[in-house]
C-alpha cells in the first residue's frame, strides 16, 4: 500500500484572531490574576461543574484548521477542544491557590463516543476532577466534556504547577523517552518557524513562548516551541489517514504526554508500534533512538498494517 502524501497546508490568515475572543479574554484575565490575592486553601475535588452553551464554530475557522492538520471535512475535530474548552477550564481552576500562569500542560486523554456535529451548538462542561500535591509540584486533572448533536467528546487534561519552595526528592533522574527502534513511521512533519503562530491563530492559545522568540528564550528555549495540542492534532489525523482508512470514528481514544519541547523549526515523524487490547503506541520524534517530544497510546477499532515509506509533510 502506498502511503499518501500530506499536502502543504496554507498559511493561516491573521483574520482568524477575530474568532478567538473568549481565549484572548481568558489570557488577559490570567495575566491580571497574578496581581490579585489567591485562595489560601487547596480546593477539594471534584470541584464545581462549569457549564456553557456555545454557538457552532465558524466554518472558515474549521476549514483552515482541517487544512492545517489534515482533518475530514464532515466533522468537528475532537482535538480542537482547547479552542472552546480552555476558557471554561480556566474558570474551573480559578479556585487553585497558585497563579494560572504557572500551570503547565503535560498531556491529555481524548475519548470520543460519536463525532461532534460541526453545525450544532456546543454543550460544554469543565470540572477540576483530580488534584495531588508532591514536594516540588502539584498535579491537576481537568475534565472537559463537549456534546454537539449526537456526538460527545470527553477530554481529560493533565497539568502540573511548580510549587515555590518545593524540593525534589533525591534519586535517579528518569531517562528521557526516545523513538523506539523498528517502529513504523506513518508521517513526517516539517514545521516552519511560524507553526506556533499558525496554531495560535486557529485556537486562541497565544502564549508567547509559541510564537515570540524573545519570550521563548526567556523561558529557557532556543526558539518558539510548538503547542502540545498541535502535536496531538497532527499525530491524530496522520493516524486516521494512514492506519484507519480516513475513518475518524475508528479512533475512539488517544492518550498522550508531552515529554519534551518541540523547538521550531523542526522535522519530526509519527512512529507507531503495536500494543495490547486494540491499542497502538505512539511516539513523535526526529528519528529512531532520538529524544521524543510526545508519547502515548491510541485505542482503535481496526489497525491494518501500513509499512510503506512516507514523504515528509510540510506544516506552517
Amino acid at each position: 500500500m502506498t502511503s499518501p502524501t500530506i499536502s502543504r497546508p496554507p498559511r493561516i490568515r491573521r483574520s482568524h484572531v477575530l474568532s478567538q475572543g473568549p481565549c484572548l479574554r481568558t489570557l488577559a484575565a490570567v495575566a491580571l490574576g497574578t496581581l490579585r490575592p489567591r485562595p489560601k486553601e487547596t480546593p477539594t475535588t471534584p470541584g464545581p461543574v462549569i457549564t456553557a452553551t456555545l454557538p457552532p464554530r465558524p466554518e472558515a475557522l474549521l476549514t483552515s484548521y482541517r487544512a492545517w492538520c489534515g482533518g475530514a471535512a464532515d466533522a468537528l475535530p475532537a482535538h480542537l477542544f482547547p479552542q472552546w474548552g480552555f476558557p471554561l477550564m480556566a474558570k474551573a481552576l480559578g479556585t487553585l491557590p497558585w497563579p494560572m500562569t504557572r500551570v503547565l500542560n503535560q498531556g491529555c486523554r481524548v475519548a470520543s463516543t460519536r463525532a461532534l456535529d460541526p453545525a450544532a451548538p456546543l454543550e460544554c462542561t469543565a470540572q477540576l476532577t483530580a488534584l495531588s500535591e508532591e514536594p516540588a509540584k502539584a498535579r491537576i486533572t481537568t475534565t472537559i466534556t463537549t456534546r454537539a448533536g449526537d456526538g460527545e467528546v470527553r477530554a481529560e487534561v493533565y497539568a502540573v504547577v511548580p510549587l515555590k519552595g518545593g524540593k525534589k526528592k533525591g534519586g535517579k533522574r528518569r531517562e528521557p523517552a526516545t523513538v523506539p527502534a523498528g517502529a513504523d513511521c506513518l508521517a513526517w512533519f516539517e514545521l516552519s518557524p511560524r507553526a506556533g503562530l499558525d496554531f495560535a491563530l486557529l485556537t486562541g492559545d497565544f502564549n508567547p513562548i509559541h510564537w515570540i522568540p524573545p519570550a521563548a528564550r526567556a523561558s529557557g528555549f532556543k526558539a518558539p516551541i510548538l503547542h502540545g495540542f498541535a502535536a496531538l492534532a497532527l499525530a491524530g489525523e496522520a493516524l486516521i489517514a494512514r492506519r484507519l482508512g480516513g475513518d475518524a470514528r475508528a479512533l475512539t481514544e488517544i492518550d498522550v504526554r508531552f515529554v519534551g519541547p518541540l523547538v521550531l523549526p523542526a522535522k519530526v515523524g509519527l512512529f507507531v508500534t503495536p500494543g495490547e487490547d486494540g491499542r497502538l503506541s505512539l511516539t513523535l520524534g526526529p528519528g529512531e533512538g532520538e529524544r521524543a517530544t510526545m508519547v502515548g497510546t491510541a485505542l482503535v477499532n481496526t489497525a491494518p498494517v501500513n509499512t510503506a515509506p512516507v514523504k515528509p509533510a510540510t506544516v506552517g
